[in-house]
């Protein structure tokens, strides 16, 4: 079943629910009050009933003269006329006795001695009570139920005891006209629910269709955006509403998406890059080292002169392959931050040990170290944070004139540890601040920091292991001239 049928069927049910006990409540209420009415007048009769017959005599009680009770319950009965000839009455009197009341002279025992059928017009047979009439409680009236030996009738009887005999009087009104305001009023309330339910489901239906529009609106826009129409997004209403929300985070949801897809196309597009890039770089080597390989076969390099220059050749393209493959292996294990081995690292020691190398490669240089202190540990990979600031120190000396200095500092601030190599070099040409971190990006041969050597792998491997460690890698031209880069970790990663 649909939502909308759902909710439907919901509301009906609990409109049933509601009606139902309403109608039930109704009729309860009105039966009982119905109930009290005729208990009230049958309690009058009897009570009317038993003072009239009062002044009998035991004799006229038996039989000998007509009950002193007209057709309406008060007014005595004219005594000349025959009973069938009566002329009705033209309403009830004091009592208000309906028609079909019944009354009924009782001795001790209770044997009816007397019965009447109070009736407007010609009367017909006066029904018989039964045993069931409750027994007369000297000074009181007793109310009760019964059904009349014929079985057709349900009565109301009263039943009060004959001032100054033994006797009692009994006083009963017909439930019919009872019954039949019920019945007719369950009717009613059958045909009003009826209606009522079926303005609801309308009502409810129609309700629950225009309530669920942006639901629908939700539906279309998410099949054009299945079609590939990534531009189409859900007019928002009120974000007060379940449904406004929903169509906020489905905005949100088809943001993410979009952003990506881009994200991917471009990692892609970076990655068919990259295959390009590499194979190109590999290209170079391993001509060269086919290229000699060809001519020691062909025999061209029988002087041993020519043949050691052959072989160094091929020795050192081997030697570039080489360097070129680690750096692939190593942007590999930094784009994984899986392979990392993280523990504690002293970052100052580390940087101290890198810097001592560089000054051993590079002995003509002025490498300045300042470290901060107090420094507390990473939580790093040694191998790989090693590798990054050494690359670091390895592009100034690499991509600055001969003699040209270079400072290394390492400091702490707001939990953050920051390596910065600055060089007084050439420094970045325009717009490259952003680039150089690129894998195989290349300033031009003639511009600022043209590279000399290496495949533009090592700036990368810095920017890669730094996101590996949670951090970042930046570079700026300093003032007064040079670069400057910098790596900012977390202080524990």
């Amino acid at each position: 079943m649909s939502l909308r049928g759902r909710l439907v069927l919901i509301v009906l049910v609990l409109a049933a629910i509601g009606i139902l006990v309403l109608d039930a409540v109704s009729y309860l209420a009105l039966r009982t009050y119905l109930l009290d009415r005729v208990d009230e007048q049958v309690e009058a009769a009897a009570e009317a009933g038993s003072q009239l017959l009062g002044e009998l005599s035991p004799g006229e009680l038996d039989g000998s003269r007509p009950l002193p009770l007209g057709p309406n319950g008060g007014a005595p009965e004219p005594p000349d006329l025959d009973p069938d000839e009566r002329p009705p009455p033209e309403g009830p009197g004091p009592a208000q006795l309906p028609a079909g009341a019944v009354v009924e002279v009782r001795n001790a025992d209770g044997e009816v001695l007397r019965s009447r059928n109070l009736a407007f017009g010609p009367r017909g047979a006066t029904p018989e009570l039964g045993s069931e009439v409750p027994d007369a409680t000297p000074g009181q009236v007793t109310v009760g139920s019964v059904t009349s030996a014929q079985g057709e009738t349900e009565y109301r009887v009263a039943t009060a005891e004959i001032s100054g005999s033994s006797r009692s009087v009994v006083v009963a009104i017909p439930l019919t006209d009872v019954d039949s305001t019920l019945g007719r009023l369950l009717v009613i309330l059958a045909v009003v629910t009826g209606v009522v339910l079926a303005a609801a489901a309308v009502l409810a239906w129609w309700v629950v269709w225009i309530g669920l529009k942006p639901l629908r609106r939700i539906e279309t826009t998410a099949l054009e955006i299945a079609a590939g129409d990534m531009s189409k997004r859900v007019e928002v209403g009120s974000e007060g509403t379940e449904v406004g929300r929903l169509g906020s985070a489905f905005n949100e949801m088809v943001e993410q998406i979009v952003a990506a897809l881009k994200a991917r196309e471009a990692s892609e597009e970076q990655l068919r890059r990259f295959l390009a890039d590499a194979s190109h770089e590999l290209r170079t080597p391993l001509a060269s080292i086919r290229g000699y390989s060809e001519l020691f076969r062909l025999g061209a390099t029988d002087d041993p002169e020519q043949l050691e220059i052959a072989m160094g050749r091929i020795e050192s393209e081997s030697v570039r392959m080489g360097a070129l493959v680690d750096d692939l292996l190593a942007l590999a294990r930094a784009d994984e931050q899986r392979a990392l081995t993280p523990e504690p690292v002293q970052i100052d020691e580390l940087v101290a040990e890198v810097v001592a190398d560089a000054r051993a490669r590079a002995p003509e240089r002025v490498i300045d170290l300042a470290v901060e202190r107090p420094l507390a540990a990473l939580d790093a990979d040694p191998e790989q944070l090693r590798r990054a600031v050494s690359n670091l120190l390895t592009n100034a000396i690499v991509h600055t004139p001969p003699g040209t200095p270079v400072d290394v500092s390492v400091a702490e601030g707001a939990g953050i540890v920051s390596v910065v190599v600055r060089d007084y070099g050439p420094g970045i040409e325009p717009g490259g601040e952003e680039r150089v971190f690129e894998r195989f990006w290349r300033a031009g041969a003639d511009e600022g920091r043209a590279r000399r050597s290496g495949a533009g792998l090592g700036l990368a491997i810095v920017d890669a292991v730094a996101r590996a460690h949670h951090g970042t890698a930046s570079a700026r031209n300093g003032r007064g001239g040079g670069a400057e880069f910098r790596i900012d970790l977390p202080r524990r990663g």
